[in-house]
C-alpha cells in the first residue's frame, strides 16, 4: 500500500503572512473575527487585546462563549484610530459603562435595604 502524504496542518498561532492576509480580507469582507485572529494581525498577545479591551480602546463582543470583535472596529483597532462610534454618536463601549453604572445602582439599593433592616 503505497504512503500518502497528509498535509499537515499549520499552527493556530503562525504569524505566517498568508495567516495576516486572511484575516484583513476577513475583515475587509465586513466578517467578525476572534480574538486569536486579532492576536495575529497585530502581532500581540491575547494579554495585550484584553488588556486594551479594559482600557476602552477595544470593544468585543460575546455571543454563548464565542467572543468576537466586529469589522469596524478591529480595522479602526489595527490602524491605531479611537474607536468607532454607534448611531447615537456614543462610543461603542458606552454599553459595558452602561451596564457597570447598573451593577452600581443594584449595590446602593441592595446596601440601604440592608441598613433599613
Amino acid at each position: 500500500m503505497p504512503k500518502t502524504d497528509k498535509p499537515t496542518r499549520r499552527p493556530t498561532k503562525s504569524r505566517d503572512e498568508s495567516d495576516i492576509k486572511y484575516i484583513l480580507a476577513r475583515i475587509d469582507g465586513g466578517l467578525n473575527i476572534s480574538v486569536q485572529q486579532l492576536c495575529i494581525a497585530r502581532e500581540v498577545g491575547p494579554t495585550k487585546v484584553y488588556a486594551d479591551v479594559n482600557a476602552g480602546r477595544l470593544f468585543i463582543r460575546k455571543n454563548g462563549t464565542r467572543t468576537y470583535i466586529e469589522p469596524d472596529v478591529a480595522r479602526a483597532y489595527l490602524a491605531g484610530e479611537p474607536m468607532p462610534r454607534d448611531a447615537k454618536g456614543d462610543s461603542l463601549s458606552a454599553s459595558s459603562e452602561h451596564r457597570v453604572a447598573r451593577v452600581r445602582e443594584y449595590q446602593k439599593r441592595r446596601s440601604g435595604a440592608e441598613r433599613a433592616k
